[in-house]
């Protein structure tokens, strides 16, 4: 039978948890307790493992998306028609095991994503040009090196954005930086913000000082 292994209350107050890696595959055979994939949440990356044992018929979610808690993750055939644990069995299973199951998430940036050699991120690196910017036109959207030549004419003719910086790493949005952000998006929007400013003469004071 088709086992449905929905995404637990990982930790107080989660609601949601981003996909960091999958460590199985549709079609791939696993056993109980195997890590099945790794959840990152506001708090830490926890790797969870499998309640039961069987074969992966779909894993919900590419790398990078969010999931909500209670929503179903990863699909198993087990084979059996009974004796399947309860969701609720496979929760206080993941939960005994989020003490020790705390990784360092993996960062993701768009700079990994882009299609080019190390030669065009060397030579894009040496001309301060953010590949995320070109369009590539090799097989599979590559960059190339006439598109590296083509986006400094453009440059040169005042039609291509400049980064001022040069080279910019780009990094995904996600886990406890995301939280972040979102407060303090929250804080600018929600609490006034003023600026006072008070002019003094001050000049017997510091001439006392001087004096001193």
């Amino acid at each position: 039978m088709a086992y449905e292994f929905k995404l637990p209350d990982i930790g107080e107050g989660i609601v949601e948890g981003e996909v960091v890696r999958w460590l199985i595959q549709t079609g791939q055979e696993i056993d109980e307790d195997q890590p099945m994939v790794e959840v990152m949440t506001d708090k830490a990356t926890v790797e969870i493992p499998s309640p039961v044992k069987g074969t992966v018929v779909e894993c919900r979610g590419n790398e990078g998306a969010l999931v909500e808690v209670g929503a179903t993750l990863v699909v198993i055939e087990t084979g059996e028609k009974k004796n399947v644990p309860s969701q609720d069995s496979s929760n206080r299973k993941v939960s005994s095991r989020r003490s020790n199951k705390v990784s360092i998430a993996r960062r993701h940036g768009s700079q990994s994503q882009i299609l080019a050699t190390p030669a065009i991120r060397r030579r894009a690196q040496q001309m301060k040009i953010d590949l995320a910017q070109i369009t590539g036109t090799g097989p599979g959207g590559r960059i190339t090196e006439q598109d590296l030549a083509n986006f400094q004419t453009q440059i040169a003719a005042g039609k291509a954005p400049v980064n001022m910086y040069g080279s910019v790493e780009r990094v995904a949005y996600h886990g406890v930086r995301r939280s972040i952000g979102d407060h303090m998006v929250q804080a600018t929007s929600s609490i006034p913000h003023f600026t006072y400013v008070e002019e003094v003469d001050v000049t017997n004071l510091v001439r006392m000082r001087q004096r001193a």
